[in-house]
């Protein structure tokens, strides 16, 4: 093994092994000998344009995106270039290498008949309905609610992006805005990263382990699992939110959060104020209280929200007391400016057609989520909600 060291034009020492592992259209990718980082190398010579657009993506924005406030949130987002080097008088970046889950960890049915196990995972085997039902292994679909909170990341690593400043906003603009048809009536990439939180509220779990797992909640009475034509059977709490603008006065705020046993809420559901981005501190994305379904009947308890009260009476609900949730039911869950009131609405079918069913359904929700989650509940093991 034939390992290249250089120093970095900023100092530091590099190290890849001579051998490319990668190619694209414009670079070769050399990894060091710890796959830690790569380093990837213009095939071009490099022009005085090209050597300061690197300067600035490796100094200036780099800074602006890490070192300030919420940088930290950003790291699991990008794997940005964090230094240049020069070899065979080329110019290379070097950046981190991709984590373990954008690599195949089992590849294609039939003992991986393509061998593609240990590749990067490329494209074509999720987005194409052939090559996904066909060929790709089971274990490397994930389910519905994975596949929105990855359209949630893509939205919030674009949306960053556009605030970069001028050089990679206009790479955005060329790569997926110019030649489109009237760009001006696209939604910001803010409003595509709100869409997606709201609709993670919407998610539901399906009553059967089928592949997909979950599905979004399409506002009827009686809502069926899409992927496999499970009907949903038994009370199903919707929460409508409504937040204060002046003191005293609530209004809707075109946001629903669905409820299921293990279901979580957070400090952005409590406070309209607050939004579930890189700006939220670490103590605001714990959860603070969570839903438990009891012999059929479904509950809000109370973990870490201290202005709580069950309305009309306005009786407070104490930290680790629970509000029974029915039809039409009102809970304050902050007097705080931006404080939400939550108000019940009661879909899916009575529960007294069938106490047995509703007992069998949690045991197989819970089953099911064990092994899809492998997490633990209270009174029964059931999957919580963790932030996004």
């Amino acid at each position: 093994m034939n390992v290249i060291r250089l120093t970095s034009d900023r100092g530091q020492p590099v190290a890849f092994v001579d051998e490319v592992i990668a190619t694209g259209a414009m670079k070769d990718i050399y990894a060091s000998p710890d796959k830690t980082y790569v380093a990837g190398f213009f095939r071009d010579a490099p022009d005085a344009a090209l050597r300061d657009r690197l300067r600035e993506i490796t100094t200036r924005y780099r800074s602006n995106l890490f070192d300030k406030e919420g940088g930290d949130f950003w790291k699991d987002y990008f794997c940005w270039p964090t230094d240049t080097v020069q070899h065979w008088g080329r110019i290379g970046v070097v950046m981190p290498f991709y984590a373990a889950n954008f690599f195949f960890e089992y590849g294609l049915r039939n003992d991986d008949m393509l061998n593609i196990r240990g590749r990067d995972k490329e494209g074509k085997w999720f987005v194409s309905a052939s090559n996904r039902e066909k060929y790709l292994d089971a274990r490397e679909k994930c389910n519905w609610l994975t596949h929105l909170q990855i359209c949630l990341s893509i939205a919030r690593a674009v949306r960053r992006l556009h605030m970069a400043g001028p050089l990679l906003g206009g790479l955005f603009d060329r790569a997926f805005i110019t030649g489109l048809h009237d760009p001006d009536r696209r939604p910001a990439p803010a409003g595509w990263e709100n869409v997606l939180v709201r609709t993670l509220d919407m998610i539901q779990p399906c009553s059967m382990p089928c592949d997909m797992g979950w599905f979004i909640f399409d506002n009827t009475r009686a809502p069926v699992c899409p992927h496999c034509g499970t009907r949903y059977r038994g009370s199903l709490p919707v929460l409508n939110l409504y937040s204060s603008r002046t003191q005293g006065s609530f209004h809707p705020d075109n946001h629903r959060l669905m409820v299921w046993d293990g279901q979580s809420l957070f400090a952005w559901h409590v406070n309209r104020e607050l939004f579930p981005n890189e700006h939220l501190e670490p103590a605001m994305k714990q959860c603070v209280s969570y839903f438990q379904r009891r012999r059929g009947d479904w509950y809000l308890v109370n973990e870490k929200m201290p202005g709580i009260r069950n309305l009309p009476t306005g009786t407070q609900i104490a930290i680790g007391g629970s509000v029974k949730l029915e039809d039409g039911k009102q809970v304050l869950l902050s007097p705080e400016d931006g404080g939400r009131l939550v108000q019940v609405q009661m879909a899916g079918t009575d529960r007294a057609h069938d106490w047995a069913h509703d007992w069998a359904h949690d045991w197989a929700h819970d089953r099911a989520h064990d092994w899809a989650c492998g997490k633990p509940g209270r009174s029964s093991p059931v999957w919580r909600r963790s932030a996004m």
